[in-house]
């Protein structure tokens, strides 16, 4: 009766140990990771990289939880990590895709060329960088659809970052019909935009007259805006231009933002 005692005692302190190492592992794994976010509210370090150094170590803890309640179940940790290691190279060879998108997500950590919320254009795709893991990049598009990129499948490319800079030019174009003058014109557009608020004053205004046709003219134009103001000024010029050409008798017939054309 002792003896059956004994083993009960024995298996129950092996599975008290083996509870305790995963749900103590699990909440450590939680709480490591609000620790570093909280790095992130105070300021400490830009959101890109806590995401990732949240990820290493969390699969790094998660590893070690592992091989110590393989320990505790009394299964040959050695000889369990090198039958894993060979299944790991053969896995690993089957999969060299997701091995080179783990060694670009690190690279990431270091190089940071971009963080959560910028706007990027990426193999075509323009959206926010809405979260960053070791092994994609996750874009949202203007409506809201969210765009899994695998990190090796854009840094063979290029990645423009539109939110890099605190200063951004808004480049876009117009097409006007009855415009008599070219000169008087530029200057219509020049007057127009004066009176936004929201572009840098500082920084010249660009209107370009690109192309000219029997009835029509298009125009290129530029302003630098703030970073913060972008949205508020796109959605102001266009009004604005519109006005103080309907006043002299001048029709915009289409609106071309960067180089995508949009009929009005």
């Amino acid at each position: 009766m002792a003896c059956n005692y004994d083993l009960f005692l024995t298996f129950a302190l092996h599975c008290a140990r083996i509870l305790s190492l995963a749900f103590g592992g699990y909440f450590l794994i939680s709480i490591v990771g609000t620790k570093i976010r909280q790095n992130f509210i105070h300021g400490r370090q830009d959101e890109l990289g806590l995401e990732l150094i949240s990820h290493v170590v969390s699969y790094a803890l998660f590893f070690g939880i592992s091989v110590a309640i393989l320990h505790e179940l009394g299964i040959n940790v050695s000889a369990f990590l090198g039958m894993a290691g060979i299944i790991g190279v053969a896995v690993g060879y089957a999969a060299q895709s997701s091995v080179s998108n783990l060694i670009s997500g690190l690279f990431l950590l270091f190089e940071r060329p971009f963080k959560i919320g910028d706007e990027l254009v990426v193999n075509g795709i323009k959206g926010h960088v809405a979260d960053v893991n070791l092994f994609a990049l996750v874009l949202r598009d203007a409506s809201n659809t969210l765009i899994t990129l695998a990190h090796d499948q854009y840094r063979k490319g290029a990645i423009a970052n539109l939110s890099a800079m605190p200063l951004r030019r808004y480049d876009f174009c117009i097409e006007v019909q009855n415009a008599d003058s070219l000169v008087a014109l530029r200057e219509l557009i020049e007057n127009a935009l004066e009176t936004n608020g929201y572009r840098v004053r500082d920084r010249q205004l660009h209107i370009e007259i690109i192309r000219i046709y029997a009835y029509t003219t298009t125009c290129a134009i530029g302003v630098w805006v703030r970073q913060d103001n972008m949205a508020a000024l796109k959605s102001q010029v266009l009004a604005q231009l519109k006005d103080a050409l309907e006043q002299h008798e001048i029709s915009l017939s289409a609106f071309y933002v960067g180089h995508d054309k949009g009929t009005l």
